[in-house]
């Protein structure tokens, strides 16, 4: 052999070596691997000091510790639990410094209580002794170095705190003694957490609504995931990938949660809207028309009621708000300072019912006349704050 060839070689190697451990060390959103984890640590944060009802937080606490014993081996799950005056910030964050963790470990965070939004977006669990936000929770789990991180949270997720609904309580608890619960198929949530990289952070309700809870069943939320797990066909959540059959969580999300929510609800009587939120989606995902913060962006392949919009292509007029469907109108959910609806005045938790003189009931109809005022650069917003109910008529420049 060549000697030049021989001795650039191993210098090939070492580079190719390098080049796929970078990319093994890349961490994207929950992606689906076939090499297992070592360990899952699960940390279950349970308000037993709110006024939830002592029911309730049994059938989620049961629910979610059924799960979690099914589908994962007992040498490869710890599972911590706080309760009661233990519900704090200082308390769930140290325990995830102090935590001993492996980068082939799982860290998965579960949270049944009241929870809110403040003003600018941002989700908080409101314990009854302490405010617990969920960026800090996500941030001290991310710097331990895990394979995986889980956030689920079965809480409200309104502009502020608001106590969520309870129905009557003449029910026996969903996991009383001679109706427990059998997993038919723990596939699905074992792959979920064995053999996904990444993270997966996942909230009851969307940014601006309440989640829904009964006090003799638990949460919705908590219901719909433990029902897609154990009653739900793995056939309809699984996918078959070189042979063999995989799951995502963003396929769980779409297949699974998502389908199961509108049933618990009707199994708790519940009427009101509540559809679970997926944080930072990847590209391409066609769940929610995520707006970026401060630029309101029309969602491809949608018409205007009047026709497609006038505005030139790839142009975007800056408004600065974010925005969701809100039964009689569209519920500000986020506000961007300095961009002209910050200037209008808008806040976080307002009802817009009417632009321009017509009526929007959806988000993206706001979206379409927003696009189609690129002409004069000026609407008129009508609706009212769904906390003091005070009407609100203004107007704000797209030009400022």
């Amino acid at each position: 052999m060549n000697k030049s060839l021989m001795k650039t070689l191993p210098r090939c190697l070492a580079l190719i070596v390098a080049l796929v451990v970078v990319l093994n060390s890349t961490r994207l959103f929950a992606q689906v691997t076939f090499d297992e984890a070592r360990k899952v640590h699960a940390l279950l944060v349970l308000d037993t000091d709110s006024d939830l009802g002592e029911q309730s937080l049994a059938a989620n606490e049961a629910m979610m510790t059924f799960l979690l014993e099914s589908a994962i081996p007992k040498a490869k799950l710890e599972i911590t639990k706080f309760t009661g005056k233990e519900v704090t910030a200082n308390q769930v964050l140290a325990h995830y410094q102090s935590l001993n963790v492996n980068r082939d470990d799982v860290l998965l965070f579960y949270y049944f209580g009241h929870g809110s939004c403040s003003g600018c977006g941002q989700h908080r669990m409101n314990g009854k002794h302490d405010t617990v936000c969920r960026e800090a929770v996500l941030r001290a789990m991310k710097a331990k170095g895990a394979r995986l991180n889980v956030l689920l949270t079965d809480c409200c997720a309104s502009i502020v705190p608001d106590a969520r609904y309870r129905l009557s309580q003449d029910d026996k608890p969903v996991l009383s003694t001679g109706n427990e619960p059998t997993m038919e198929d723990a596939r699905v949530l074992s792959q979920l957490l064995l053999r996904s990289k990444g993270t997966a952070d996942i909230t009851a309700s969307q940014i601006g609504q309440l989640a829904w809870a009964r006090r003799d069943k638990g949460g919705v939320f908590t219901t719909a995931f433990f029902n897609s797990l154990t009653q739900k066909r793995v056939e309809d959540i699984m996918q078959t990938r070189g042979g063999n059959a995989v799951v995502s969580w963003f396929a769980f999300y779409e297949n699974g949660l998502l389908k199961a929510i509108d049933p618990a609800a009707n199994e708790f009587g519940v009427t009101a809207p509540q559809k679970p939120h997926f944080f930072d989606l990847p590209d391409g995902a066609p769940v929610l028309p995520r707006v970026r913060p401060g630029i309101s962006e029309k969602p491809p392949g949608t018409q205007p009621p009047g026709g497609p919009s006038t505005a030139p292509q790839g142009f975007r007029i800056r408004l600065g708000i974010e925005g969701t469907d809100w039964g009689d109108g569209v519920l500000v959910r986020r506000v961007t300072q300095g961009f002209p609806a910050h200037a209008a005045g808008f806040i976080g938790g307002e009802v817009i019912q009417s632009v321009d003189d017509v009526r929007v009931t959806r988000w993206v109809e706001v979206l379409d006349l927003i696009q189609r005022a690129e002409a004069n650069g000026t609407l008129r917003f009508r609706g009212y704050d769904q906390f003091t109910r005070k009407q609100f008529d203004r107007s704000a420049n797209l030009r400022d």
